[in-house]
């Protein structure tokens, strides 16, 4: 079953950031990830969400989505964005 990777970033550096997202894609592809949504211009329906970008990511199975969090390349390109801004991500299983 598929399931998705929900990124919610505020970013404080741009440029820093910029490094991460630009070599993630192909860590993602070896678990059969890819960007479904994205969009730093978000519509909040309902809550405090606060400004930022969010992403979604579309993978074969919520293993696939832990193996490429774990994935050590992945854990290079995290440590690169340290202080680029706040990032949240969470794991869903589809229906």
């Amino acid at each position: 079953m598929a399931a998705y990777l929900v990124a919610r970033a505020h970013l404080t550096d741009m440029a820093k950031f910029q490094h991460y997202a630009e070599n993630v894609p192909e860590v993602m592809k070896k678990y059969g990830g890819k960007p479904i949504a994205r969009d730093p211009e978000k519509i909040t329906l309902e809550g405090d969400e606060q400004p930022g970008l969010v992403a979604v990511f579309e993978f074969p199975d919520r293993d696939a989505v832990v193996a490429f969090y774990n994935d050590p390349a992945y854990q290079v390109l995290k440590a690169s964005r340290e202080g680029a801004g706040t990032l949240h991500l969470v794991a869903v299983s589809g229906v």
